[in-house]
């Protein structure tokens, strides 16, 4: 028996091509991309797209998935498309292969070329429809002498979502050109930091208040130079304290508070949001994949927490107290640079409530949500939530 072969079109966005091959059983052992010509000189393959292919070729190797690069091929000659899908077509019939045609990427015009070779061979075609989540198979019915009487018909079917869980957030990344240089291992995470993080959270609003009302340090701070300063609290900010010199983050002694060394600073300035996020995404048992403080190959640019599930990227920004202005920036740069069509981003934050202004501020940057505080017991389901 032969082997299943799809042909694609890459174009600007590659993860429908990769959910198309996830979803179509029997799954592909072959991947015919067709890609586009420099619009200037058809002998040439246009630069962009010829990236894009190398991206889309790491991606399915990692799945198990042989690529092969076709054309170039102008993408608005339709003849010159429907020429290389055919050739491609008659090649793989001649050796007993069976094809399927995915006509999600590509332009207009190369899913028409592409579209009336399959109706001529009689292939099955499928489309990713985005919106809906749905992988449609297109198919004629009949297929008389060249199109003249042809019936057409739509099959539309939900996605196997369990069928993208393969998509890490490596190969989402590679998908989009994108390696990871480093990241913070979750065994390399003290588990009195989880513990830490956790109480802060239920400790809540006092434990930002008290954690808040922490002058900065001039500097940074020295283990034999720690930073010393003397606080009023109320009675639940000494609680919590209290909580905070047990596990060691600070020492507490009759209103005057020490933090001796830049390590433990940091954590309480916002780095037991990231622990607890990264923690509590990860073991909520609804995502495929958490990373946390991802550093990509040729930035440095720090994410704090990326996940993915079913086949859609989130990166969440987590700030305890941070005003929005560069974070609205940044997140706009990641959906549009990181994640592509099924890209999302949140803003995390231990705020009690953030002005109505700043949240329209967040929708007109295309900020997918804003967890608050009183919401971060629920973090996992409202991102889960969010990513339907």
């Amino acid at each position: 028996m032969g082997k299943q072969v799809m042909l694609v079109l890459v174009s600007e966005q590659p993860m429908p091509n990769v959910m198309a091959a996830l979803q179509y059983q029997p799954r592909p052992e072959l991947i015919e991309c067709i890609v586009s010509a420099d619009k200037d000189d058809s002998n040439k393959y246009d630069k962009r797209f010829y990236g894009i292919y190398w991206n889309l070729q790491r991606v399915f190797k990692e799945l198990g998935i042989n690529t092969q690069m076709r054309g170039p091929v102008h993408p608005y000659d339709l003849s010159a498309v429907k020429e290389v899908c055919a050739d491609v077509t008659k090649e793989h019939l001649n050796r007993g292969n069976r094809l399927i045609f995915n006509i999600t990427g590509g332009t207009k015009v190369m899913s028409l070329g592409a579209y009336l070779c399959a109706l001529e061979y009689n292939l099955p075609i499928v489309y990713v429809e985005a919106r809906d989540r749905k992988l449609i198979t297109l198919s004629a019915v009949d297929v008389p002498d060249v199109m003249k009487g042809v019936k057409f018909a739509s099959f539309p079917s939900d996605f196997n979502e369990q069928g993208f869980s393969v998509i890490k957030v490596p190969e989402y990344l590679a998908a989009y050109g994108k390696t990871i240089e480093r990241e913070r291992l979750y065994s390399s995470i003290p588990t009195n930091d989880f513990v830490t993080a956790q109480e802060i959270v239920d400790r809540l609003p006092y434990s930002f208040n008290f954690i808040n009302k922490l002058p900065k340090p001039k500097s940074k701070i020295q283990p034999e130079s720690p930073y010393r300063v003397s606080m009023n609290l109320s009675d639940p900010q000494k609680g919590v304290a209290c909580y905070l010199h047990k596990q060691q983050c600070l020492t507490w002694d009759a209103g005057q508070i020490s933090i001796d060394s830049e390590e433990k600073w940091k954590f309480l300035n916002g780095g037991w949001l990231e622990v607890y996020t990264f923690h509590t995404l990860k073991n909520s048992g609804l995502f495929d994949n958490v990373r946390a403080n991802v550093v990509l190959k040729g930035s440095d640019v720090e994410h704090d927490v990326i996940l993915t599930c079913r086949a859609t990227l989130a990166v969440c920004e987590c700030k305890a107290g941070a005003s929005m202005s560069m974070i609205m920036g940044k997140l706009r740069a990641i959906k549009e640079t990181l994640g592509g069509t099924y890209g999302r981003t949140f803003y995390v934050t231990a705020r009690n409530k953030l002005d109505k202004r700043v949240k329209a501020v967040a929708r007109d940057y295309g900020v997918t949500g804003i967890i608050e505080g009183p919401q971060l017991c629920n973090i996992a389901e409202i991102i889960q939530q969010n990513l339907r």
